[in-house]
């Protein structure tokens, strides 16, 4: 009997039904390892490409017309079908190799008959809202910024130290510390609850109601909450950053929980945005927290009547947001990079279409960012 790759090179037209049977994203994302990092996106997934080194996702895997899977990332030329993905995954580019790395996937053998699909993995439950503002206040309350000296430094560095004490918070550095932490949430909130945070390693069937997972990402120690527009100003989800240098191009600055459904629903700051209600109060859009908070220290101290937003990242801009600017005078404060730039005029005609009364464009004079701006004006 000859190796399986004879066999599949003699057989094409298995490699027809290798791609009408791995369909299942989330199940090939987690046996390919692209989960770090990975987050749903529509049916599909966002995954760090696999033929280059990033530290967000920009890879796409979603399924094509014909029912099969199809990769591309938009920051490099990767495109094509799951043989593609499977390839810059594994360093293939035989396509015998490759057909018997996915008949291996599949769990096939020479002489196979096509199994009956595998039943897709089971989906992790997205926690209501309420849940997770409960554990996110905790987290905060248990865990302020003060006694965390790097984490100190690190935001009085960048000129913001005061204004976000009192909100934001930090894990401590030590694992000891960090399960303390943990044990308190889940004595709180319950291990269900944070066990399906996306803060925990993802859940594991095997963890019963008292399993208490290790954090996810436990460098990322700087908690940024985001909230909901209203009074309440719900904790949606919670950004956490590095206060060090990455130690590797996998190693993100900024990460949000993954698996769990928690992209910001709204930029950061909407909170204010939607109680400054007003004629004359301006609401600007920029990127990040930090940017948000740096833009506002400035914004005061220039004397303007102006609210400032910060969006979870240039590209994910969405239509609904604009509502903030209803009414009022709206200010397009993204980076002045290159993705900023390509975004202006789409952030601008959504304004323009929400009756916001007049946009306007503006960028920091003296630093590639406004906290750059913000710090250099200090010094």
């Amino acid at each position: 009997m000859g190796t399986l790759q004879d066999t599949c090179a003699q057989r094409k037209p298995e490699s027809a039904e290798l791609r009408r049977h791995l369909t299942d994203i989330p199940r090939l994302v987690t046996d390919l390892g692209l989960d770090e990092g990975a987050r749903r996106e529509g049916s599909g997934y966002k995954v760090r490409c696999p033929a280059h080194a990033e530290r967000s996702a920009s890879c796409s895997i979603t399924l094509g017309p014909d029912g099969t899977l199809r990769v591309k990332c938009f920051s490099c030329e990767l495109a094509g079908d799951v043989f593609t993905l499977i390839g810059a995954v594994r360093g293939l580019d035989d396509f015998p190799a490759l057909v018997q790395e996915a008949a291996q996937l599949c769990g096939w053998q020479p002489g196979w008959t096509p199994p009956p699909p595998r039943p897709a993995a089971p989906a992790v439950p997205v926690l209501p809202d309420d849940d997770f503002d409960r554990l996110g206040r905790e987290l905060l309350r248990i865990c302020p910024i003060a006694g965390q000296p790097d984490v100190t430094h690190y935001l009085d560095g960048r000129g913001i130290l005061a204004e976000v004490a009192p909100i934001w918070g930090a894990l401590p550095a030590r694992p000891v510390d960090q399960a303390w932490v943990r044990d308190r949430l889940v004595r709180e909130v319950g291990a269900e609850v944070w066990g399906h945070s996306g803060l925990a390693h993802a859940h594991r069937p095997s963890c019963g109601p008292g399993c208490a997972q290790s954090w996810a990402w436990s460098g990322h120690r700087l908690l940024i909450p985001w909230r909901a527009p209203g009074v309440a100003g719900i904790i949606t989800t919670i950004q956490r950053r590095l206060v060090r240098a990455p130690r590797s191009n996998e190693e993100p600055k900024y990460i949000f929980p993954s698996g769990s459904g928690r992209r910001p629903g709204w930029p950061y700051g909407c909170e204010d945005a939607a109680e400054m209600a007003g004629e004359g109060v301006e609401v600007a859009f920029c990127e990040g927290a930090i940017d948000a908070v740096a833009l506002g220290i400035l914004v005061r101290r220039w004397g303007r009547d102006r609210v400032v937003v910060g969006l979870p990242g240039v590209k994910s801009w969405q239509p609904a947001w604009a509502e903030l600017a209803r009414g009022r005078v709206a200010i397009v404060a993204v980076d002045p990079d290159k993705a900023g730039e390509d975004q202006v005029l789409t952030i601008a005609a959504d304004l323009h279409a929400t009756e916001a009364v007049r946009v306007l464009r503006s960028r920091p004079a003296a630093g590639a960012d406004w906290n750059e701006e913000l710090t250099k004006e200090a010094a």
